[in-house]
């Protein structure tokens, strides 16, 4: 196996330390997939990637502490930097997502201080038109865009009287601005992600896997669950033109410990099939032409690929095609977005080396 040198390109782009390396992914059978990757300073950290029509949104921090400025960089499909721009948000911030907007896009996170959440406006440049502090209560998960504007789920604490968390969804315009807030109740909320007319929101529920299917104004259209001896969880959940699949991770398989689970259920939310996979860690779900893209960690010792992270394309039934182990020391995984057709992007944090962006050629 040919191992690229993360020493090879290496450039400067604004004070930030780049790299982008062609080099080969080692499938299950041998074969080698091409790819590219992108490398940044050893100081940052990366905690989403968000795909745009463009390419792909890399959102992170300039350091490993909290009170260091959020930093966004934007990639083209081929792994070149098309610009990057810090944010400073007073106080101890994270940076949550983000949403492509009409000639721009939103970022969002939470900070220390009072109001926690800060939204920031970017052009397509990287240049900040605005920022605002919204108001209430409750912690960011995630967004997704709506309408010209953007859903947000968070959680706003436990209700004593059944012990679940209040899960809400709010609609915001394209100036910041809150429209409508839905809520609903399960132990918390992971992701959020478009479907049909709607809307599916992915988590837990009294331990259980959990997924809330909306329409387009928040209202509820259906509610699924699938638990077994030990905890499940949802962490993404994707819809096909027949029903819904989610990845998640189970603990009912005796003897190990988590590993990583897809469901199929009916539009209605009825189970169909449940498949599960060698990975102790799960980062995201993507669909692809006619099957699924799943991204995660493979627990120590379990598989005979040198890699630390795992992508694996599946059929439409969530059967294996194909193994792709990405041999970096991932450190924190992120997730995984599509590019094209023909390629997804994962991204992560290697513990002594900074950010990394890959893209992986689908066979």
């Amino acid at each position: 196996m040919v191992q690229p040198s993360r020493r090879a390109v290496i450039g400067s782009l604004g004070g930030l330390l780049t790299g982008r390396v062609a080099g080969n992914a080692v499938g299950s059978d041998g074969q080698a997939s091409e790819f590219w990757y992108r490398t940044f300073d050893d100081e940052y950290q990366c905690m989403d990637l968000v795909s745009t029509d463009t390419g792909v949104l890399v959102l992170g921090r300039t350091g490993r502490d909290q009170e260091d400025d959020v930093w966004v960089a934007s990639l083209d499909t081929g792994g070149e930097v098309r610009w990057t721009t810090n944010i400073e948000v007073s106080g101890r911030s994270d940076v949550i997502s983000a949403v492509p907007a009409a000639d721009g896009y939103v970022i969002a996170g939470e900070t220390g201080q009072s109001p926690g959440r800060w939204l920031v406006r970017l052009d397509t440049t990287g240049a900040e038109q605005w920022r605002k502090r919204p108001t209430g209560a409750g912690s960011l998960t995630d967004l997704t865009p709506h309408e010209g504007g953007y859903l947000a789920v968070g959680e706003s604490g436990i209700d004593h009287d059944d012990s679940l968390s209040k899960i809400w969804v709010r609609a915001v315009d394209s100036s910041g601005t809150s429209r409508w807030e839905r809520s609903y109740k399960c132990d918390h909320a992971t992701s959020i992600t478009p479907w049909d007319d709607g809307y599916l929101i992915a988590g837990a529920k009294r331990g259980d896997a959990w997924v809330q299917a909306i329409e387009d104004d928040g209202t509820s259209r259906s509610e699924h669950t699938y638990g077994g001896v030990g905890s499940e969880n949802a962490h993404t959940a994707v819809g096909t033109d027949d029903g819904i699949v989610y990845l998640g991770l189970t603990e009912s398989i005796p003897r190990v410990d988590s590993r990583g689970m897809i469901v199929k259920t009916t539009r209605d939310g009825d189970f169909v099939w449940r498949r599960t996979y060698d990975m102790e860690a799960v980062s995201g779900l993507v669909r692809t032409g006619d099957g699924f893209v799943a991204v995660g960690e493979p627990p120590f010792g379990s598989t005979d690929l040198d890699a630390e992270t795992l992508v694996y394309t599946l059929d439409s039934r969530g059967r294996l095609r194909e193994t792709v182990g990405l041999t970096s020391s991932v450190g924190d995984l992120t997730g995984v977005v599509r590019l094209n057709q023909n390629s997804v992007a994962v991204a992560g944090t290697e513990f002594s080396d900074g950010p990394w962006v890959r893209a992986v050629v689908l066979a």
